[in-house]
């Protein structure tokens, strides 16, 4: 049986740049089969091709849970450290603070205790009360204004 790593080895030390010129032409070649046939076959889009369980969930969701516009996003805390919620000046200060939001067409009608008589709105302590804000839109779309 013939030597065959011996005989290009010797080769090799005989023709040194021959062998790096060898060397470098198989390494671009390489190169460019990969980029040529990998680039075909790779994607930045990812589809399941089963019907994982969390699928099923979204699936269920939205089958019981359709969207809704009333959806509330953010909670906004207002407070006083000396006024309840029952005194004007603090009633006075959310219906401002609704109206500013509102203005802003970003978001739904802001519901207050005041609008709608909810008394789950308002902190045991009666010095807070929190406004539900539901924001217009999806994504993106809903917070670009």
């Amino acid at each position: 049986m013939k030597d065959v790593a011996g005989t290009l080895a010797r080769a090799s030390a005989r023709h040194p740049w021959r062998a790096l010129a060898l060397w470098g032409a198989a390494v671009l070649l390489s190169l460019g089969a990969v980029g040529g046939l990998l680039g075909s076959s790779l994607t930045t889009e990812a589809e399941m091709t089963n019907d994982p369980e969390s699928y099923r969930a979204y699936d269920l969701l939205e089958q019981h849970l359709p969207p809704s516009d009333d959806q509330v996003h953010e909670l906004v805390v207002v407070r006083s450290p000396t006024l309840a919620v029952t005194d004007p000046a603090f009633r006075a200060k959310v219906e401002a603070l609704a109206g500013e939001l509102e203005a802003t067409g970003v978001v739904q009608p802001v519901r207050t205790t005041y609008s709608t008589g909810d008394p789950t709105l308002v902190a045991p302590s009666g010095r807070a009360t929190i406004l539900p804000i539901g924001l217009r839109g999806t994504g993106r779309r809903g917070s670009s204004r």
